[in-house]
């Protein structure tokens, strides 16, 4: 292969996110949605450049996904949809509810707080950041109590369930492109 082509850059983007989609990241959820976003348009790349091949067209069509490919291109497809139009794509493990915004330097607190003994029970105080200055009361604050799941009652993390599905659609698109390029690159 001789120059980069744009499908084999927009690959290699997928690539780049698909590397640092760690399921231990609390941003797992941008990364996913960048790697989703660069993956799913790897194909309308590789339309647009290769289109007007001759024979492309005709080889791209006939082109017959097994059983296990179309279920993941639809768990995938799924992920996006989740992840971009809806805005519902969220795995992490915090139990507040999302109109409320966990500000990066919170993370490591709640970290500590996932890694305490399953059964340790906690508080969280919310107020406002104006009443910082005295000691809240009951008036002008909220007390949630709680406590770490046990494993038994615990939903499975789904992240790397995830991370796998990724892993399976970009050998899937590697593939695909990788053959496109064998047959199309220098026509």
């Amino acid at each position: 292969m001789g120059r980069m082509t744009k499908t084999q850059k927009k690959l290699d983007e997928a690539k780049y996110f698909l590397n640092q989609l760690k399921a231990t990241d609390p941003y797992f959820d941008y990364v996913l949605s960048a790697f989703l976003n660069a993956a799913r348009s790897t194909f309308w790349v590789m339309r647009h450049e290769f289109g007007k091949v001759p024979g492309w067209k005709e080889w791209f069509d006939a082109a017959e996904a097994t059983r296990e490919e179309q279920t993941l291109l639809a768990e995938t497809n799924q992920m996006r949809i989740d992840s971009a139009k809806k805005g519902e794509m969220n795995t992490e493990y915090f139990f507040f509810e999302d109109k409320v915004i966990i500000y990066e330097e919170s993370y490591p607190k709640l970290k500590e707080l996932l890694d305490v003994p399953d059964g340790t029970e906690f508080e969280v105080t919310f107020r406002t950041v104006d009443d910082a200055e005295r000691a809240p009361s009951g008036e002008d604050s909220v007390v949630l109590r709680g406590y770490v799941k046990r494993e038994a009652e615990r939903a499975p993390d789904p992240r790397a369930g995830i991370k796998r599905k990724c892993d399976e659609y970009f050998a899937f698109l590697a593939k695909i492109v990788d053959e496109c390029h064998e047959r199309f690159e220098n026509l």
